[in-house]
C-alpha cells in the first residue's frame, strides 16, 4: 500500500516535471529559432562582398587562364545593397593572345562559383580597367547623395572609357524610370546623371 502511494506520487511528480520542461523546451526552441534567424540575416550582411574583394579572388583565376588577362568589366548580378556590396559579382577579363574573354563569378564568402570562357572579335575588344579604381562601397556612397530616396534595388557596373575607369550605378524605383549616376572611378567625382532604361 505504502509502495503504491510512493509510486503514484513519483508518477505525478514525473508528469509535472515533464510538463514544465516540455513548455520551457518550446520557449527555448522558439528563442533558438529566433537567434538562428537573426544570426543568418547578420551572416548574409557580412558575406556580401565589395567589387574589389571579388577582384582579389578572381584575378589569380584569370591569370591562371592566361597570363596576359586584364580586367575589362565588373558588374553585380541581380542586385546590390545600399552599402555597395553584393552577393554576386561578375568580373570579365580579356586576353589578347587568347582573343577571348573569361567571366569569373565571385559570390558571398569570397569564393568562385563558376567561370565562363567565350571568343571575341578583335573589333569588340574592351579597354583594360587601370589599377587604382575606387571600390564599390565608395562609389555607392557618392551615388547615394544623388539618389534622393531609397530605391527598390541598385545595380553597379565598372568599365574603362578612353583610359578613365567609370562606375555606372542604377537605382530602380517602383513604377518610375530608373535613375543613373556615372562616377569617375579614379577621383570619385560625379560625372553625370540621367533617367531612363
Amino acid at each position: 500500500m505504502k509502495s503504491r502511494h510512493i509510486l503514484s506520487i513519483l508518477s505525478i511528480s514525473m508528469a509535472a516535471l515533464f510538463l514544465v520542461t516540455g513548455c520551457g523546451g518550446e520557449e527555448q526552441q522558439k528563442d533558438t529559432e529566433k537567434t538562428r534567424s537573426a544570426r543568418s540575416a547578420e551572416d548574409a550582411k557580412i558575406t556580401a562582398i565589395t567589387a574589389r574583394e571579388a577582384f582579389r579572388v578572381a584575378l589569380p583565376k584569370a591569370r591562371k587562364w592566361n597570363r596576359d588577362a586584364v580586367l575589362v568589366h565588373v558588374r553585380n548580378m541581380l542586385k546590390c545593397g545600399s552599402d555597395g556590396r553584393s552577393e554576386r559579382w561578375i568580373l570579365t577579363f580579356d586576353s589578347a593572345s587568347e582573343r577571348g574573354l573569361l567571366d569569373v563569378h565571385v559570390v558571398s564568402g569570397a569564393r568562385i562559383l563558376q567561370t565562363r570562357q567565350s571568343r571575341r572579335a578583335d573589333h569588340k575588344r574592351k579597354e583594360a580597367i587601370v589599377q587604382g579604381w575606387i571600390d564599390s562601397t565608395q562609389a555607392m556612397d557618392r551615388a547615394k547623395k544623388i539618389f534622393v530616396k531609397e530605391p527598390k534595388t541598385y545595380w553597379m557596373g565598372l568599365i574603362s572609357y578612353h583610359g578613365t575607369p567609370l562606375w555606372s550605378i542604377k537605382a530602380r524605383y517602383e513604377g518610375l524610370e530608373p535613375l543613373w549616376v556615372e562616377i569617375d572611378a579614379k577621383t570619385g567625382e560625379v560625372i553625370k546623371r540621367w533617367k531612363g532604361y
